[in-house]
C-alpha cells in the first residue's frame, strides 16, 4: 500500500507546540498568580494571563496532535510493533529523564524555594525517596503533585511522556476496534452528520471526563479523550471539511470565547461556587476543544509544506521537550538572582534555555548510544539494490 502524502501540517504542529512549550515555561519565571515555582522577584500581569489563558488549550492539543499522528503510525505497523515502539521510544526516555533532566531541576528548585543547603548527592537520595500519599480512593499513588518544587520525587514536565505511554497502549483495543467493518461504519456514520454537529459532538465526552476527578492535580481522562479524538479525526477526511467549512464560527467559539473567558481573571473576579463549576466544566472545555480545532485548521491552511527548518527542528522537536527544561529551571535560579531588567532577564534565561537544548542534542546526536535516551530517532541504513 502506497504511503500518502505526508501531513508537513502535523509536523509543523507538534514542532510549534513544543517550541511554545519552552517559552511558555520562560514565561512562568514572571508570573505572578503561580509561586510553586523559580520566580522573579518582579512579575508581569501578562505573563500570568498568558499562563493561564495558554493551559485552557496547551496540553490538549499535544494530546490530539499526539492522536492524530498514531493513526498515520498505525497505517504501516501492526499493533504488536507499534506497542513495542512506544515503550521504547517514550518509556526509555521517561526511566532515563527523571535523572537526567528531572533531578537537576528540583535540586535548584529546592534551593531557590525552600532554602535547601544539602549536596546534589544528597538530593539524589531525596528523589529516591518517594512518598505516598492516600487520595481516599482506596490506593495510594506516587506524591508527585509538588516533588519537583521540595526535591522529592516528580515526573515533572515528563507527565505528558508517562501519560501518552499509558494511553498508546491502552487504546490499542480501541483502535483495533475502529479498523474493523464494524468501527468503521461508525467513523462513517459521524463524519456523515450534519458538518456542525461534526464539530460539536466531541465536547460531550470532553465534559464527562471533566467531571471525572482529578489524579495527582490533572484529569488523565480528559487529555485521553483528546488523545482519541485527534485519532478519529484523522480517519475521515470529511471531519476537516466540516472544519474547513466553518473555520470563523470554530475561531468564534476557540480563541475568541477565550478572550472573553479570560475577562473575569484580568478584572479579578473571583471564580468561586457556580462560577468556578461553570468555568472549570463547560466554558473551558469548550474553548479548548474549538482552540485545538481552530489550530488544527491554521496548520492546514498555512502549515502543510515542508522547509530546512522543518526537517531541522521536525525531528528535534522531541529531544527539545526532553532535555529543555533542566536548562530553563538553572538559568532561572542563577538570572532572577541579577540586578536586570525583565526583558533583559527574559531574553537571557530564553536564549540560554534554546542554546543549551540545541548543544546538547547536536552532541547526543553523534553518540549512537544515546539516541534512544534522548528520543533521537536513529536514521534506518539505506539499502544497496
Amino acid at each position: 500500500m502506497p504511503k500518502p502524502p505526508r501531513r508537513y501540517d502535523i509536523d509543523w504542529l507538534r514542532t510549534l507546540a513544543v517550541l511554545f512549550l519552552v517559552l511558555f515555561h520562560v514565561i512562568q519565571v514572571f508570573d505572578p498568580f503561580e509561586t510553586a515555582r523559580i520566580k522573579n522577584v518582579d512579575k508581569v500581569p501578562l505573563a500570568g494571563y498568558v499562563v493561564k489563558s495558554a493551559w485552557v488549550w496547551f496540553m490538549p492539543l499535544f494530546f490530539f496532535v499526539s492522536g492524530f499522528s498514531t493513526k498515520f503510525a498505525l497505517d504501516f505497523r501492526s499493533f504488536g510493533r507499534y506497542a513495542k515502539e512506544r515503550l521504547k521510544r517514550l518509556g526509555i526516555p521517561l526511566l532515563f529523564g527523571l535523572l537526567l533532566f528531572i533531578l537537576p531541576a528540583t535540586h535548584y528548585s529546592n534551593i531557590h524555594l525552600n532554602g535547601y543547603s544539602g549536596s546534589f548527592l544528597n538530593s539524589f537520595k531525596l528523589f529516591l525517596n518517594v512518598e505516598t500519599t492516600s487520595l481516599g480512593l482506596g490506593y495510594n499513588l506516587f506524591k508527585i503533585s509538588s516533588g519537583i518544587y521540595d526535591g522529592q520525587f516528580s515526573p515533572g514536565h515528563l507527565w505528558f511522556i508517562f501519560y501518552l505511554l499509558i494511553m498508546s497502549l491502552l487504546s490499542i483495543p480501541f483502535f483495533k476496534y475502529l479498523r474493523r467493518e464494524k468501527g468503521q461504519l461508525q467513523i462513517k456514520t459521524l463524519a456523515s452528520l450534519n458538518s456542525k454537529l461534526v464539530l460539536l459532538w466531541p465536547v460531550v465526552p470532553l465534559i464527562l471526563a471533566q467531571l471525572l476527578p482529578d489524579l495527582v492535580g490533572r484529569n488523565p481522562v480528559y487529555f485521553l479523550v483528546f488523545f482519541i479524538l485527534g485519532y478519529i479525526f484523522a480517519l475521515d477526511k470529511r471531519f476537516e471539511e466540516a472544519l474547513i467549512k466553518h473555520k470563523l464560527l470554530v475561531g468564534l467559539l476557540g480563541p475568541g470565547l477565550l478572550l472573553l473567558a479570560m475577562i473575569p481573571i484580568i478584572y479579578g473576579i473571583p471564580l468561586v461556587g457556580g462560577l468556578l463549576w461553570l468555568y472549570r466544566y463547560f466554558i473551558f472545555t469548550f474553548v479548548a476543544w474549538f482552540c485545538v480545532l481552530f489550530i488544527l485548521w491554521l496548520g492546514k491552511r498555512f502549515l502543510n509544506t515542508s522547509s530546512p527548518a522543518l526537517r531541522f527542528l521536525g525531528p528535534a522537536s522531541y529531544p527539545i521537550y526532553l532535555i529543555h527544561y533542566p536548562f530553563q529551571v538553572i538559568a532561572s535560579f542563577y538570572i532572577v538572582q541579577l540586578n536586570w531588567g525583565i526583558l533583559a532577564k527574559f531574553l537571557t534565561i530564553l536564549a540560554l534555555t534554546f542554546s543549551g537544548t540545541i548543544l546538547t542534542y547536536l552532541i547526543a546526536k553523534q553518540i549512537r548510544p544515546l539516541h534512544t535516551i534522548f528520543g533521537i530517532k536513529t536514521p534506518r541504513p539505506r539499502t544497496v539494490k
